[in-house]
């Protein structure tokens, strides 16, 4: 690729800033949203009547299917979006033009792939934190304390968005990879 490393070190400091904004807010929303149901878990009242179990085994239910099909589609499509031919190709012409657009385009192929892995994690993590939600609000947590369980998909949110945070060194050897392709 016509991309020199000189190019991708210039391009990374803002690239870097930009895609952990980003990365922060897909982990911190979630975060923040599990804290609002912990809260309400401590601070409710019990509610009258019982809950609709069903319901709630439901869904819990359909969180898991949703949490084992995206958390394994999250790892297989991230590598494939970054190194998709039809995108390493426009970056290479544009970089033939333009070294230092191509190098922003090469980050930019990057950082989509990264929130679109975050992104399918994030659906999960959102729809196992409002099957807590439900449960808290119908006083089924109380009883069945398992639906917590829900809860665990925003903790691997939390690791991935860690385990990946684009640091400038990080996201440099990523796209001097990438250019080497």
């Amino acid at each position: 690729m016509d991309l020199s490393t000189r190019d991708i070190e210039a391009a990374v400091p803002a690239a870097a800033r930009q895609l952990a904004l980003v990365q922060a807010s897909l982990g911190l929303g979630p975060l923040f949203y599990l804290g609002v149901v912990l809260y309400l878990a401590a601070t409710s009242p019990a509610p009258e009547g019982a809950p609709d179990f069903r319901q709630l085994d439901l869904l819990s239910l359909v969180h898991a299917l949703l949490a084992l099909t995206l958390l394994p589609l999250s790892l297989f499509v991230m590598p494939r979006l970054m190194t998709a031919p039809s995108r390493l190709k426009a970056c290479r012409e544009l970089g033939q033009r333009d070294p230092a657009a191509g190098a922003r385009a090469l980050l930019a192929v990057i950082a989509n792939a990264r929130i679109v892995q975050l992104a399918l994690v994030e659906g999960a993590s959102l729809l196992g934190t409002t099957v807590c939600l439900l449960a808290v609000l119908q006083g089924g947590i109380t009883e069945r304390p398992g639906y917590w369980v829900n809860a665990a998909t925003t903790g691997v949110l939390l690791l991935l968005v860690l385990a990946t945070f684009p640091t400038a060194p990080r996201l440099a050897r990523q796209a001097r990879d990438l250019a080497q392709r």
